[in-house]
């Protein structure tokens, strides 16, 4: 019962100090709160630039409101595929910074507010319970003041827009052309095309019918080849044309093996006939079924009919004596590119609003907080704290780990199984050898390291299921990865802004036209919402085991504390942002940034407006779907892998001393912290100070008793004193 008792002097001793403290700050703000103004002040400042892009956009999108007929979005940008992509890939990468920026900000003003203050600690532990220092848990949010909590829950419902609607903001809209099919002899090429015209070319390449329209008669086709406005593609390349037709290539040329241009234009120019196949994959063949232009010739009306609906897919014409012809290389005529960069206005409303809710509540919790003695942000600060006011709760308790407190040892530590002895002296003083030294993998529980492990997990499997489920662009294995990252690299000082479709795919979730664009955006951005929880998972195992590095350290080495914001001439450090440390933060963050940079551009919603060979738009065949580049999940794949890599190594790294495993239990850094008595309280947390054993208290034993045996009990405690190194072999209290 003593313990009991002198928690309730030291806590009626506190109260005057609290009204004086709290009287203070009706006439200044503390310090401590200048952290949550700057993050509101930054937050104001997001704020304004979205609202200044979303302005902008809007503005843009009355320049063409003639082409925003279809889907509630509009169109800020009308014209060439490269240009649009452009500022695609910018805007999503400004995007991505804004809301990696203004999400770090809600999280500090987060868990400032859960935070618990000393005399809120000091009351749960006149209940034998503990809070958590350093983190947003549960534990603490469910102790929270109502206003504070109410604050707290607005923070964490309005950034679910970012996750899952930011990055769709804006979003490309691909024009496609109808794909006209030739087959044309191997060495075909710029110098002589010419060589080829031909009564039976002319006849068929001068339709007014589809496939080939007023963009392809001979004279054009021959031109456009004769100036080299095509592009030599390979088998690979070929095949994805046809499965998916690119913005800007508006004619395959399959240029057979067994035809030269010497056959003359009426024998190797032909027309398929018949579905292409495709050969195994070593052979890097393909076969189509083709017949000459000749037979088309000679004015009759129902050859002309069959000569201009002959395409790939129609039916044999027997009469028409089709062969089959091998190819594995293509020629891509081009054409111009028309892409389409459209903005959401709903979007943009709701990603504003929630600015503004965050920017209001972070003001509020900076005037909630006011009132509020300085929370306990960091380990530091709660050491700090504990050594100049020692937790009577805890005294006699310098072994007590979280572990320790988690199984019950600090409630009833005298009917546990650890081995502990009871002094003659006090009835309060238990007596407990310290643990070895841990690693860092040890400090994160289970859950936290399962959470992190699964979401990390399914953020790569979800990107190898894109890859090998479109193996079809190629089998997946080396020779992609040498294509991917070939054509990467290439595409990579352009910020993938090159339009490429070759690797590009739908997912097969085609989504009806009619279907609201909010919904499909909100498909599109889940994976955006797993990489979110990754990081949050991830970045509690780093947090943990880096508070636990950086506390252990104390027992290594005299150093000042790290506090949230420094007393005013101490040697207190105040360098990390919370419990990270800026050289793993900030990188961290950066690369998480960058991950979803590449998701929303690896995994996004597209529509694909199909145009004939005249030009017109063809309303009717309007498809949504949700697509896929595997370029930039290829590289979040790596990314992840790394980051998992990275989490492992360092987790196998070895604690530097001895000091109980306390982690972010306020209890266990309060039996931590209880100096010898004729230490100077007043000034002790200002210097720096180092964790050890220490002179033995008074009430551990008398003074008579300092000079027996060298195997007497002991007692650690962070000090600005000198220590000694704890002994396991010996019990402390």
């Amino acid at each position: 019962m003593g313990r009991f008792n002198n928690a309730i002097f030291f806590l009626k001793d506190l109260l005057p100090k609290r009204k004086a403290a709290a009287e203070n700050l009706k006439d200044e703000p503390p310090s401590w709160i200048s952290g949550v103004y700057i993050c509101a002040q930054a937050s104001t400042i997001v704020l304004l630039l979205n609202i200044a892009i979303v302005a902008i956009a809007s503005a843009r999108s009355t320049e063409y409101s003639a082409k925003a007929t279809f889907l509630s979005s509009s169109v800020v940008y009308h014209g060439n595929c490269t240009v649009s992509k452009h500022w695609d890939v910018a805007l999503h990468l400004i995007v991505n910074i804004l809301s990696t920026g203004i999400l770090a900000a809600s999280n500090y003003c987060m868990q400032t507010l859960v935070a618990p203050t000393r005399e809120e600690v000091d009351a749960q532990h006149a209940q034998h319970q503990w809070l958590d220092v350093g983190s947003s848990s549960l534990r603490n949010i469910v102790r929270s003041g109502r206003y504070r909590l109410i604050l707290w829950i607005i923070l964490l419902t309005t950034a679910t827009p970012f996750h899952l609607l930011y990055n769709s903001m804006f979003f490309q809209a691909f024009g496609t052309n109808e794909l006209a099919l030739i087959v044309g002899p191997e060495d075909l090429d710029s110098t002589n095309i010419q060589e080829l015209t031909s009564l039976g070319l002319k006849q068929c390449f001068n339709t007014s019918t589809p496939p080939f329209g007023s963009k392809f008669t001979w004279e054009k086709f021959s031109s456009d080849i004769a100036q080299v406005k095509f592009e030599r593609l390979n088998l690979h390349e070929c095949s994805m044309l046809l499965n998916c037709p690119e913005s800007g290539i508006a004619a395959l040329v399959l240029l057979a093996h067994n035809l030269t241009v010497k056959d003359g234009g009426d024998q190797s120019m032909l027309l398929p006939m018949k579905n292409i196949t495709w050969a195994d994959d070593t052979s890097q063949l393909g076969a189509v079924s083709a017949a000459p232009f000749s037979n088309y010739s000679g004015g009759n009306q129902s050859d002309r009919t069959i000569c201009n609906h002959a395409h790939i897919g129609s039916p044999s014409q027997p009469s028409l004596e089709a062969r089959s012809y091998e190819f594995s290389e293509c020629l891509g005529i081009k054409v111009e590119s028309i892409c389409q960069l459209r903005y959401s206005p709903t979007i943009g409303i709701i990603v504003t609003l929630s600015m503004l809710a965050k920017v209001i509540s972070m003001f509020l919790a900076a005037k909630v907080n006011r009132s509020r003695s300085p929370p306990l942000l960091t380990v530091g600060d709660a050491v700090a704290s504990f050594l100049e006011r020692p937790d009577p709760m805890t005294t006699g308790l310098c072994w007590l780990s979280k572990s320790d407190v988690q199984r019950g040892y600090w409630k009833y530590p005298l009917k546990t199984s650890k081995p502990t002895e009871v002094s003659e002296s006090s009835s309060d003083v238990i007596f407990s050898p310290l643990s070895r030294s841990k690693f860092w993998i040890q400090v994160p529980n289970l859950w936290q390291w399962f959470l992190a492990i699964f979401f990390c997990w399914a953020c790569i499997a979800l990107g190898l299921f894109q890859l090998f489920y479109h193996r079809e662009m190629s089998p997946f294995g080396l020779e992609q990865i040498k294509r991917l990252w070939s054509s990467g690299m290439e595409d990579f000082g352009k910020g993938f802004s090159a339009i490429n479709f070759r690797d590009t795919a739908s997912t097969g979730l085609d989504l009806p036209t009619n279907m609201q664009p909010l919904y499909a955006l909100v498909l599109a951005n889940i994976p955006q919402f797993f990489v979110t929880i990754s990081y949050t998972s991830y970045n509690s195992v780093l947090t943990s085991m880096l508070a636990a590095a950086e506390y252990s350290s104390y027992g290594t080495r005299r150093k000042p504390l790290r506090v949230t914001w420094r007393t005013k001439n101490s040697d207190q450090r105040s360098t990390y942002w919370l419990s990270v440390p800026y050289q793993y933060g900030i990188p961290i963050l950066v690369v998480y940034a960058a991950l979803h940079w590449l998701m929303s551009q690896g995994f996004y919603f597209t529509w694909l407006l199909p145009y004939d060979n005249y030009g017109n738009l063809l309303k009717d065949r309007r498809q949504s779907t949700l697509s896929v580049t595997l370029l930039p999940i290829f590289l979040a794949v790596i990314v992840l892998g790394l980051l998992l890599c990275f989490l492992f190594v360092i987790a196998f790294r070895k604690l530097k001393s001895d000091i109980p495993l306390a982690e972010t239990c306020s209890a266990a850094i309060s039996a931590a912290c209880h100096p010898p008595k004729d230490e100077n309280l007043d000034t002790i947390a200002m210097g720096p100070v180092t964790w050890g054993e220490t002179r033995e208290p008074e009430w551990m034993y008398d003074s008579d008793q300092f000079d027996e045996a060298e195997d007497r009990k002991g007692h650690c405690s962070f000090t600005s004193a000198r220590t000694s190194r704890p002994s396991l072999t010996k019990l402390y209290a």
